[in-house]
């Protein structure tokens, strides 16, 4: 697990691992590291203040912090796969943010549509996804693969399995929006009415919500949609648990609630390891979801 922890007015950013918990440490004259992601080896990244106040994008491997550095005046890493690719954004000549890749030491930022432009996504394959705004502000939905951008339409692209499906939300002229995955330039559409999609895993199971001001929450499977009831669904791993808003998981109609209530939980492992943060003042939490049966 990976998080963020407040030390007066300073932040630092943590691993905790067996009931150990690792200080990141800071940027040399640096005072504040927040953690972002974790891969499956250990590595976590995130942003950490430079000596000069600027933000930098970071990697923690093996102990060590490492300054990736960043093309413009600030950088954050968002998230990493397992062969070690890090996706995150960077501000660039002329002030715009833009998607950006470290891999290997090397920074790239990737091509867009004239605005800004942010990856929510990747597989271990390499392949990204998220969003890039044209020159009128309007977001596309973009699929990046070496390099190169997929326009997929207004929208965002919000999450990919292993196998390269992604998951699409569109944006239309009003809510409802409409929602799609797409693979190899086949598209799916899901159903009609819904309000958001929030994620999808390697079983090809997605979920979100519809209704009026989505306050129902749905799982999508080969066809199927399925109510969960008056719940908003934020993450589902591949065993179908599903994380929820109100700080609860779901699976096999079973509910239960994450203590204490005061909880933002925002990830779970396939393990069933739930991440975020509760209290007040707010701290970096661990769960440990039941045991999928």
């Amino acid at each position: 697990m990976a998080g963020d922890l407040s030390v007066g007015q300073q932040t630092d950013g943590f691993v905790w691992h067996a009931g150990k918990l690792t200080n990141l440490g800071l940027l040399p004259g640096g005072a504040n590291t927040e953690v972002s992601g974790i891969n499956q080896c250990g590595d976590v990244v995130g942003e950490a203040q430079a000596g000069d106040g600027t933000l930098h994008a970071f990697v923690w491997r093996d102990g060590r912090l490492t300054d990736l550095g960043t093309p413009g005046s600030n950088s954050g890493a968002t998230a990493i796969n397992d062969s070690g690719q890090i996706i995150g954004t960077s501000d660039a000549t002329g002030g715009r943010t833009l998607a950006t890749v470290w891999h290997n030491g090397k920074a790239t930022t990737l091509p867009g549509l004239g605005g800004y432009s942010a990856p929510l996504a990747q597989d271990d394959a390499g392949l990204v996804v998220g969003y890039s705004e044209n020159t009128s502000g309007v977001a596309h939905a973009a699929i990046w693969s070496n390099g190169k951008l997929t326009d997929l339409g207004p929208g965002q692209a919000v999450d990919v399995d292993s196998s390269g499906q992604v998951l699409v939300c569109g944006a239309g002229a009003g809510r409802p929006e409409s929602a799609f995955l797409w693979q190899n330039g086949k598209k799916t559409a899901l159903p009609t009415g819904l309000w958001s999609v929030t994620g999808l895993n390697d079983k090809g199971q997605v979920i979100g919500t519809y209704g009026t001001e989505g306050v129902n929450g749905f799982v999508w499977h080969d066809g199927t949609m399925t109510s969960l009831g008056n719940v908003q669904p934020l993450a589902i791993n591949d065993l179908g648990q599903i994380i929820t808003f109100g700080g609860t998981v779901l699976h096999n109609g079973t509910t239960t609630a994450l203590s204490p209530t005061d909880n933002r939980p925002n990830a779970i492992s396939d393990t069933g390891l739930v991440v975020g943060l509760s209290g007040a003042p707010v701290g970096a939490t661990i769960w440990q979801a039941p045991a999928a049966s």
